[in-house]
């Protein structure tokens, strides 16, 4: 999957993309279309496989809904710290697919360090089986459009001279 370059040297190389997604990156807002073309923006686990990201949402909510009837989604992965900026945005078409073991449902609410678990006092294997007893929809991600930014690569001298701007965006005249 190839970045947009909208961020050149800002932009994430794909081995920072997916330790982004593994780790540091909590969860993702996934913008649907409702019937009358309004996007609806709900906040939601989700998986990056290097090729596609995986979203899962409960069979009776709206979501799956939505994305049966228009399929152009957008997944916005924010880091969960406001500095440095880091963010992904992909943009594409939602796909449905089964996940009959459960499988990417397990990738979805499971990634990351297993501490966060235990130092929620939650037992991970009980919460999952619940979490999908109410019946999941998986949807994979074709990604048609990419862009990702990481802040860390601001030059130092750079890094209070821009203000609100991305460091490439032009200044006014």
């Amino acid at each position: 999957m190839r970045d947009s370059g909208k961020y050149g040297r800002y932009a994430m190389t794909e081995e920072e993309l997916a330790a982004f997604c593994a780790g540091e990156a909590e969860q993702a807002v996934l913008t649907t279309l409702r019937k009358n073309g309004a996007p609806l923006a709900i906040p939601l686990g989700f998986f990056y496989d290097g090729d596609y990201f995986y979203v899962t949402i409960g069979k009776d909510r709206g979501g799956p809904t939505r994305m049966r009837n228009d399929a152009r989604v957008c997944l916005t992965i924010p880091s969960p710290r406001p500095y440095p900026t880091k963010f992904v945005i992909a943009e594409g078409a939602a796909e449905e697919i089964p996940d009959a073991d459960h499988a990417i449902s397990r990738n979805v609410l499971l990634r990351g360090p297993a501490e966060k678990w235990a130092e929620r006092r939650v037992d991970h294997e009980r919460f999952f089986q619940n979490w999908v007893s109410v019946g999941r929809c998986v949807f994979r991600i074709r990604v048609t459009n990419l862009m990702t930014y990481d802040g860390t690569k601001t030059p130092k001298e750079e890094k209070y001279s821009v203000g609100t701007r991305m460091p490439t965006d032009p200044l006014p005249a």
